[in-house]
């Protein structure tokens, strides 16, 4: 039996309540079931997660370790046996053409090292539609970053080739947020540039709710950990400087958040005293602050545009013509 294009690897732990959306959108998918493995790595799920999944879907392979969500993808990178991989969390969602979307791109063109593709993040209120590029890599490496959406792709809706993942180490595991934002970086700073092919179409949505990782976690120890890594690539000598310029920007963006979320939370005193160490930071990374204290703000005020009566439906249109996300309500 030869191996199947596609491996799935789907991370839990207690996810039970929202398996079944996950493994319908699985089943439902439109390529030839026998071109795809599906293999779950749980946690040590307490709450029927792993009887679940062997009921509504036997193919599945299950493996139990204790570990993190990127030891668990490690493990799943490990084991899988398809020519690309997938990720995909218990919450979210695939087109049903997702992975004949994929396959046929990899048929078309089996150059490339990823895949990407457009992709969606609904919070139950308002769904977000996000257009990805072909040359999002290269935009990080040339430092062409605009937006952080412009560099950006979500797990979602990119596939490594698993030769190309497995020679870029995996995940690093002592990331417990943004290692996928390492991943990403490494992959862009690879030389030669890593090849990249669209599929022209959405592959799936993102659910965004309190008990998901990122949604469920404090924002300043996000964006302290992804600056972090930004940090990281800042300070790597060996990294083109377009990469290096566009870690600056991130460093920047998640710090200007950063200050923004402890200013919510702090004492007039101690919130002068952490704008006044985090203005250091920001200033003593290198160039660009001017441009990149601009695209903040623009970003802030068109957040806060979004929510005034009357207005924000309009600034929404304004922010999709200008490349940002399309965003609709769910009802």
């Amino acid at each position: 039996m030869p191996d199947p294009v596609v491996t799935v690897l789907t991370p839990t732990l207690n996810a039970e309540q929202f398996l079944s959306p996950m493994l319908t959108s699985l089943a439902e998918q439109t390529i030839d079931p026998s071109r795809v493995e599906h293999i779950v790595i749980d946690g040590g799920s307490t709450d029927g997660t792993i009887e679940r999944i062997r009921r509504d879907a036997p193919r599945t392979r299950i493996i139990v370790a204790k570990s993190s969500i990127y030891e668990a993808m490690n493990l799943g990178i490990r084991e899988a046996r398809g020519a690309c991989i997938g990720w995909l969390n218990a919450d979210d969602l695939w087109s049903p053409d997702a992975l004949s979307a994929v396959a046929r791109t990899l048929d078309a063109r089996p150059e490339s090292e990823l895949v990407v593709g457009d992709y969606e993040m609904f919070d139950g209120a308002r769904r977000f539609h996000y257009e990805t590029r072909e040359d999002v890599l290269d935009r990080i490496r040339d430092g062409r970053m605009r937006r952080w959406f412009d560099v950006w792709v979500n797990p979602l809706a990119l596939f490594y080739k698993t030769d190309f993942v497995r020679a870029l180490g995996g995940y690093d595991a002592r990331y417990r947020l943004v290692g996928d934002w390492d991943l990403w970086f490494r992959a862009a700073a690879r030389s030669p540039r890593a090849r990249v092919a669209h599929t022209g179409s959405t592959l799936g949505s993102f659910r965004m709710h309190p008990g998901s990782l990122t949604s469920g976690t404090r924002m300043d120890r996000l964006y302290e950990e992804k600056r972090m890594a930004m940090a990281r690539w800042i300070d790597e000598p060996s990294a083109p400087e377009g990469l290096r310029a566009c870690a600056r920007r991130m460093y920047r963006h998640d710090t200007f958040s950063l200050m923004a979320v402890r200013a919510s939370r702090s004492e007039p005193r101690e919130t002068l005293r952490t704008l006044v160490t985090l203005g250091r930071d920001v200033g003593a990374i290198g160039p660009g602050i001017v441009g990149d204290f601009a695209t903040a703000s623009v970003m802030a005020a068109h957040e806060l545009a979004q929510s005034l009566p009357g207005v924000g439906a309009l600034a929404r249109a304004a922010w999709a013509a200008t490349g940002g996300p399309r965003v609709s309500s769910n009802a």
